[in-house]
């Protein structure tokens, strides 16, 4: 006699297997495609936090060039640099440069540190972004110049080292902060760059989870 129950449940048990086979590899699919995007996404959200930070620490350096009381200990002249100075003139032009030389080095590694991320930078998200935080450096060549021109007014036999006073005046705004935001021209200008940076970067700010 043909055991009918025998017959039907071997198809149905091989069904069943092959069923959850299909299911749990769509599953695993599923499962990587998320895992690869949280990846992903986790990447990116680290790369623009970094970048954003070291945005921050560019701008601090330059701020901390910017502060407008030096101590003499930042002026002090050691033996070993060169002959002593020639006169009070010459005294005061060497004791300034090297107080702007060593604040500079700040901003000198806040670059360096910068060129590396916008490497990463640029291989994720393109050259646009890049050109944005480069942009950041004509601050720094705008603060460079008018330090050297302060410098150079101080050398100078001329009154005034040959220059208006309004030339005089932009220097002095542009080489020392203010402590009123709005009324720091050099401070303004440089955060409305920082600031369309920021945009580019919130998107990637969102976390994925």
């Amino acid at each position: 006699m043909v055991c009918f129950m025998e017959v039907w449940v071997s198809p149905i048990k091989d069904v069943i297997v092959a069923l959850a086979a299909i299911i749990g590899a769509g599953v695993a699919v599923i499962g990587l495609s998320t895992w690869r995007r949280q990846l992903q996404g986790t990447a990116q959200y680290e790369l623009a936090r970094r970048l954003l930070k070291e945005v921050y620490q560019f701008r601090e350096a330059l701020q901390s060039v910017r502060f407008p009381f030096i101590a003499l200990k930042e002026m002090e002249l050691s033996d070993d640099e060169g002959p002593p100075p020639a006169n009070d003139k010459d005294r005061r032009h060497r004791e300034l440069a090297k107080a702007y030389q060593n604040r500079y080095d700040r901003v000198y590694d806040a670059r360096n540190a910068l060129e590396a991320t916008l490497l990463e930078v640029e291989v994720l998200w393109g050259a646009e972004l890049v050109e944005k935080v480069r942009k950041l450096y004509s601050w720094d060549g705008e603060l460079y110049a008018a330090i050297m021109d302060h410098l150079d007014t101080i050398m100078s036999d001329a009154p005034r080292g040959g220059r208006s006073l309004e030339d005089i005046r932009r220097t002095r705004e542009t080489i020392n902060s203010r402590g009123n935001r709005k009324e720091d021209k050099f401070l303004s200008g440089l955060q409305s760059d920082i600031q369309q940076i920021e945009m580019e970067l919130k998107p990637h700010l969102k976390r994925a989870v």
